[in-house]
C-alpha cells in the first residue's frame, strides 16, 4: 500500500491567506516543504482521504502526538518497523518543516510535507 500526502497543513494552509506572521513570511520565502496545503491523503492512487478540521473535536499538539505514539508503542499497537508520520500543523504553531523535523526526529516520528509518499511493506 502507498499513502501519498497531498496536503500536510491545518485548515488554513501555510502560508495562510493574507497572513503576515513571521512563520507564514518565512514559508513564502523558503518555499518547498514549507508551503503546505490543507491536509489530504491519497491511498494506492485510488482512494482520497480528507479529514476536515472538526473531525475529532480537538487538536493534538506536538507533545500530545509524542505521548500518543509512546502509548501506541506501549500497547503493542504498532508493528515492528512501523512508520509514524505527523501532519496538520498550522501556522499558529510557528514551526516550519525543519523545526518539526528536529522536534519529532528523536521520537522516530516523521513530519509530513506535501508530496511525501509512504510505502508499507507487502503483506504475505
Amino acid at each position: 500500500m502507498q499513502i501519498k500526502i497531498l496536503g500536510s497543513a491545518a485548515a488554513e494552509g501555510i502560508p495562510a491567506l493574507w497572513c503576515e506572521c513571521e512563520t507564514c513570511g518565512q514559508a513564502r520565502e523558503k518555499g518547498g516543504k514549507d508551503i503546505r496545503q490543507r491536509a489530504s491523503y491519497l491511498i494506492d492512487d485510488d482512494t482520497m482521504v480528507d479529514f476536515g478540521p472538526d473531525c475529532d473535536g480537538g487538536h493534538m499538539g506536538a507533545r500530545v502526538v509524542v505521548k500518543f505514539a509512546e502509548r501506541l508503542k506501549a500497547m503493542g499497537a504498532l508493528a515492528a518497523g512501523a512508520q509514524l508520520c505527523v501532519s496538520h500543523f498550522s501556522h499558529g504553531g510557528k514551526a516550519l518543516h525543519d523545526d518539526l523535523r528536529r522536534f519529532f526526529e528523536p521520537h522516530q516520528i516523521r513530519p509530513a510535507y506535501d508530496g511525501l509518499t509512504l510505502t508499507t511493506p507487502d503483506e504475505r
